[in-house]
């Protein structure tokens, strides 16, 4: 039965990878394997060959061709006001040695692998631990941050922090040696932060020409290490492959004197607008079926926009200018894709919920604000595809000036983006989402139907987050599952079957039964994941008004057996002050912008296909009801898991929070209300 399960499990996920994905992917390790590709990425620069070095040298004597378009140091000031503080504060962290990786608290500034100098292919074997500690630094977004501040203040400690950062990652990596050049994406990133640095730092009195020269020098081997290993890319069908194509067509704009510069060019086009059109949806929404790789996503494609609109300026290179960039189909997909990030964003605080995998990545930070604040490339990307102004003027309109980005003239508040894609009700300051998808690519977590409220800028019902990739048991990868979401939870299984730390199968999937409309502020849907143990889970999220909302699940019978289920329900809270009040069965939660009252009652008689099936039999009190912060119970019994009470607000970042877990042991039909009502402090 074991082995029968086995190739059953193994049957269906070649079927959701896909045949091309799982060759592509089974090349890759015979590669590995074989000694393929450590025979055609060998630990020899390119570089070193004597004709490419005379034209590196002819790259490195003239003025970097520009891809960014920097402000100049009072337009900055007066466009960030307050925020000017932050990026100061941010670079002298740099300069001192640290650095915020994931967004999270500064840390040393660490270019070292800790590793042997091993070929990559053997190097990524000899990391323990989670491998993205290693990998994040050396992607280095921290020149950005440098960047911003040289135009600010021309300090030449900014030059002297980017040019030292360069020279110890030289040192420590040598060129195809340890894991930092085991994956093509990191490569490709590294490419545009160095050419970033090349251009904004080009002037300064430390660039000198033996410098110059190097980090030329190593833009080139950076770029021919990425087209070896762009099969594991296309086998990924991910942002992976979307950024090797960016770094390939970067590298062919800064360096057209080499002889790959046209084929870097082609590929990387070619590659980007094909992988734009399949990895976007109709209705915008990215595959990975996350915030976070959504934003990814979107500033790689405006980095690429601002190398192409520098090439249409520029008029080099004017064959390929005229055959490849932007196709019609990818630019209409990555307006799509804008307009379901816009609907996402919290306007009031520029967060959005934490929606899928996120791994921390922020690969274009060039604007101010918090690493969660999706305001600037929404705007960017707005205004760069589809010409739509989504936010009014403020702070993140920086991304715009930096790559080039023309503002309106008139500043307009515009309504807010509506996008098929996301389910949302209520209004800029109060407002909640409704999670229900039907998967045409893999999942990224278990959470049909999840919902969350938002509330004057606090998202008071949240996504727990990711926390970790790679950890010890039970934190590997486990908040991807359906227990720590807002949603029911049916017998202890979650709504997809996990075959791997990233690989879901016998796709939960959901469908909208009644849509929100001008008459109707409701939402209902329903989801498929539960059809095994015969229970069909729909739930609606209504407006009851201003300050109050009403969720009602339904799970009902799907067979003919109808045995008793045990159902838990789920909300994820920030670890603020509670008080239960048991005589009417809510919880008091005292939030920063005033009084959240979640109010859970349950009861069987609920309808099915039309018909009532009985009428009320029972409520259900605070007896079923338990409180677990950071996985321990601090209010009433149950089974709570060790990963209940947790949320991570950023990669490798865990912080207690309230799970509130209402536990039903019944047959179906059951119906479960939870009202959440909101009272205002003074202040707000």
């Amino acid at each position: 039965m074991k082995l029968l399960s086995r190739l059953e499990t193994a049957a269906e996920a070649a079927y959701r990878l896909g045949v091309p994905a799982i060759l592509q992917n089974s090349l890759y390790r015979f590669g590995l394997v074989s000694g393929h590709f450590r025979r055609v990425t060998p630990a020899v620069s390119p570089a070193d060959d004597p004709q490419t070095m005379d034209l590196l040298r002819q790259a490195a004597q003239r003025p970097p061709h520009a891809i960014v378009s920097p402000p100049e140091s009072e337009e900055l000031r007066w466009m960030l006001e307050k925020g000017v503080g932050q990026v100061l504060d941010e670079t002298r962290e740099i300069i001192e040695g640290k650095v915020r990786l994931f967004g999270a608290e500064p840390v040393p500034l660490d270019l070292n692998p800790h590793t042997p100098p091993v070929h990559w292919t053997e190097a990524q074997k000899l990391v323990s631990g989670d491998i993205k500690d290693i990998w994040e630094p050396v992607r280095m977004g921290w020149v950005f941050s440098l960047g911003r501040a040289y135009r600010m203040t021309h300090d030449e400690r900014c030059s002297q922090a980017f040019w030292e950062g360069f020279e110890t990652f030289q040192r420590l990596n040598p060129y195809n040696l340890g894991p930092n050049w085991a994956s093509g994406q990191e490569v490709a990133l590294r490419i545009m932060a160095l050419g970033f640095g090349w251009q904004i730092f080009y002037d300064s009195t430390l660039s000198t020409p033996e410098r110059i020269y190097a980090l030329v020098c190593s833009i080139y081997e950076h770029a021919c290490r990425i087209p070896s290993t762009m099969i594991y890319a296309r086998s990924q069908k991910n942002n992976h492959l979307i950024c090797e194509a960016v770094g390939l067509l970067t590298a062919g704009w800064l360096l057209p004197e080499v002889s790959e510069s046209p084929d870097w060019q082609k590929q990387g086009w070619r590659t980007l607008n094909r992988a734009l059109e399949q990895q976007i949806d109709e209705d915008g929404i990215y595959m990975q079926q996350s915030i976070n790789y959504h934003r990814l996503m979107l500033d790689a494609a405006l980095w690429a926009h601002a190398v192409e609109k520098r090439m249409l300026e520029e008029g080099n290179l004017t064959e390929i200018t005229a055959k490849y960039g932007y196709t019609k189909n990818s630019l209409r997909k990555l307006t799509a894709a804008v307009d379901w990030l816009a609907a996402q964003v919290d306007p009031v605080s520029g967060l959005c919920p934490n929606l899928g995998a996120n791994d921390g990545a922020h690969i274009l930070p060039l604007a101010g604000g918090a690493y969660y604040d999706y305001r600037p490339v929404v705007q960017a990307a707005g205004l760069a595809f589809g010409g739509i102004e989504v936010l009014p003027a403020g702070p993140w309109d920086e991304q715009c000036l930096w790559l080039g980005i023309p503002l309106p003239a008139e500043r307009k508040n515009r309504d807010r983006v509506r996008s098929s894609g996301v389910h949302r009700l209520g209004d800029a300051k109060n407002w909640a989402s409704l999670r229900a998808i039907h998967f045409h690519d893999r999942p990224s977590h278990a959470d049909q139907l999840h919902v969350e409220f938002w509330w004057s800028g606090q998202n008071i019902a949240m996504d727990a987050g990711t926390y970790r990739y790679h950890a010890a048991s039970p934190w590997d990868n486990a908040l991807a599952g359906t227990a720590v979401h807002n949603t029911i939870m049916v017998d202890g299984q979650d709504q997809m079957k996990r075959a791997g730390r990233f690989l879901w199968l016998d796709w939960a999937q959901a469908r909208i039964i009644q849509a929100e409309t001008p008459e109707h502020d409701k939402i209902t849907a329903e989801h498929s994941g539960y059809q095994k143990p015969g229970i069909l889970h729909r739930r609606t999220l209504e407006r009851i008004s201003a300050l109050e909302w009403l969720v009602k699940d339904e799970l009902l019978p799907t067979g003919r057996r109808n045995d008793e289920h045990c159902f838990c329900l789920h909300w994820l809270v920030h670890d603020w002050p509670f008080m239960v009040d048991e005589k009417n069965g809510s919880i008091q939660l005292e939030t920063p912008v005033g009084k959240a009252v979640v109010c859970m009652t349950a009861s069987a008689g609920a309808e099915s296909n039309g018909a009532v099936l009985g009428e009320e039999t029972s409520k259900m009190n605070c007896g079923n009801l338990c409180i677990a912060r950071a996985g321990e119970i601090v209010y009433g019994t149950g089974d709570a898991r060790s990963i209940h009470g947790w949320w991570s607000p950023a990669y490798s970042k865990l912080e207690p929070a309230l799970s509130i877990l209402l536990t039903i042991h019944s047959i179906a039909p059951l119906e479960i209300q939870t009202r959440w009502i909101f009272s205002p402090s003074v202040d707000h």
